[in-house]
């Protein structure tokens, strides 16, 4: 029996797929000219906004917080530039890992969602509402963003 979604080979038993964890319905095995046909089709689906978001991470976050750094006339501007660059340490494997289809890029996704919200609870706790509101609107991206690699999950190795 395969994997409708991802054409894993599964036991017959099997409800649930063991690669991308899709509900299994049973599929006939393919022959191989069918095996390429599926393969192109689903080949054939844009990853524009991961190459937007993994270039940006890679190579845009540490541009940005090389900027900072270097245009940093107070010693609060000189923290944000440190800040930025501490969060290159998660930004620039991110980025790769999104831009190489890489199930480590898909976990640090996941990793950056939960750190977004425990910095908006931070934010609530010290600032008040207003503090985590302006911490959620911009963080509302990542939500998005994680649902698009969650969708598209079987596609990471």
């Amino acid at each position: 029996m395969l994997c409708g979604r991802c054409g894993q080979e599964l036991p017959e038993s099997a409800q649930f797929c063991l690669k991308c964890s899709a509900s299994v319905e049973p599929v006939r095995a393919v022959s191989a000219a069918e095996g390429v046909a599926r393969s192109e089709v689903a080949s054939a689906q844009p990853y524009r906004w991961g190459k937007f978001q993994g270039w940006c991470l890679a190579a845009g976050m540490p541009l940005l917080a090389l900027g900072v750094l270097a245009t940093a006339n107070t010693p609060e501007d000189q923290n944000v530039g440190i800040g930025a660059l501490v969060m290159c340490a998660l930004a620039v494997p991110m980025g790769v890992g999104i831009l190489k289809k890489k199930r480590y890029g898909l976990i640090l996704v996941y990793v950056s969602l939960g750190l977004i919200c425990l910095s908006i609870l931070v934010s609530f706790a010290k600032g008040g509402a207003e503090g985590a509101l302006s911490a959620a609107t911009g963080a509302s991206i990542w939500v998005y963003s994680t649902i698009y690699y969650h969708k598209r999950r079987g596609e990471f190795t």
